[in-house]
């Protein structure tokens, strides 16, 4: 009997320190499994983070866009406006070609009366008067010419300056919209 108590004792040992060392193991496992969860919780909240900078800049990327369509509007606008000054430029300068041409038709027409008139007499000083007078009106006309065509120049000029500054401007916005089309690919490929 005695040596039944005592082996009795030993395996009740025995079993003590077996559910000491499963306590102790379940223990371990469950200090586990808690850093385990903090870390997913980490990785949860980052990726939260992560996911609502996302949306800030598709959001701050969609506003881009629709500035760029404003902007490529107001480009066409502005082209379609340099487009009606450059036809209307040329309308005007046909128009001084054609005074240009009659011009130089009245002046052949006043040289060929002034010899008509070197030819004539005293008798004819009524039409050398008209002659001055058709002079002194082409004077004035070609003087108008000259500074209508002064006018045309200076007018030429702001157009290719302001055609220079669209073509500028064009490049630039498509620089930046190569970018953000840069932007979006790697935010894809994100």
């Amino acid at each position: 009997l005695h040596e039944d108590l005592l082996k009795e004792n030993e395996e009740r040992k025995k079993s003590e320190q077996e559910y000491l060392q499963i306590k102790q193991q379940m223990t371990e496992e469950a200090q586990q499994l808690k850093q385990r969860e903090e870390e997913l919780r980490s990785i949860h909240e980052s990726l939260l983070t992560e996911t609502q900078q996302i949306k800030s800049r598709e959001e701050l990327l969609t506003k881009e866009n629709e500035a760029i369509k404003l902007d490529q509007e107001q480009l066409r606008q502005e082209n379609e406006q340099v487009k009606k000054q450059t036809d209307e430029y040329n309308r005007i300068r046909e128009e001084m070609i054609k005074e240009a041409e009659e011009l130089k038709s009245r002046e052949e027409e006043w040289k060929r009366l002034h010899q008509e008139a070197l030819k004539e007499n005293e008798e004819r000083k009524g039409k050398e008067e008209e002659y001055n007078r058709v002079r002194e009106d082409m004077i004035k006309e070609g003087e108008e010419l000259r500074s209508r065509e002064e006018e045309l120049k200076r007018v030429v000029e702001e157009l290719n300056k302001g055609r220079e500054e669209l073509q500028k401007e064009n490049e630039e916005r498509k620089s930046k919209e190569e970018e953000l089309r840069r932007e979006n690919e790697e935010r894809r490929v994100k």
